[in-house]
């Protein structure tokens, strides 16, 4: 069988690479974080990037590691995104193209509760922005989103149970 790739994404802080992690393996499946495959393309840290070329100039580089990940990476796999990934036409279409999204949705009190102490670049502006953030971000995410999960109470495990319960046999059914 030929089976659909998985992409996780949602706001920072709602478990994407936790449950990315544990999904791919129970699927027995490779697992990629694109933060990581954008710095290591980059050949420099998130928050470097950051500094050197503002969330523009990441922005060029997650979408260079988003091709990347999903054109020549082993497939199937599953791929944890960065929060503000599929905030690009570009990157949603390739999503779209290559995965199964998986939206990890939470109230976005929550979720700040859980990055507020983080030295993520997009959570140094404050509670306030972080909340603007979310909000503008949530019909992007349902855009781009197969399936929606509401996280706030589950755990990695039970949320990966959730997916693989729902989730298509073959590729190119809808979550």
């Amino acid at each position: 069988m030929n089976f659909k790739s998985i992409a996780v994404v949602g706001m920072m802080g709602a478990g994407k690479s936790t449950v990315a992690q544990q999904l791919a393996t129970r699927l027995e499946w490779p697992w990629y974080d694109l933060d990581h495959e954008t710095e290591t393309i980059a050949g420099e840290s998130i928050p470097r990037l950051f500094a050197q070329s503002g969330e523009t100039g990441f922005r060029r580089w997650e979408r260079e590691a988003l091709s990347v990940v999903a054109k020549t990476y082993p497939r199937p796999h599953v791929l944890a995104t960065g929060g503000g990934t599929p905030l690009s036409s570009a990157n949603r279409e390739i999503l779209d193209q290559a995965y199964q999204v998986v939206w990890l949705d939470a109230d976005p009190e929550l979720l700040w509760a859980r990055v507020a102490d983080s030295d993520r670049p997009l959570v140094r502006h404050g509670k306030t922005d972080f909340l603007k953030l979310a909000a503008a971000r949530r019909p992007v995410y349902r855009q781009v989103a197969h399936m929606r999960i509401d996280v706030g109470s589950l755990s990695p495990a039970q949320i990966v149970d959730v997916i693989l319960k729902t989730r298509p046999e073959e590729e190119g059914g809808e979550l």
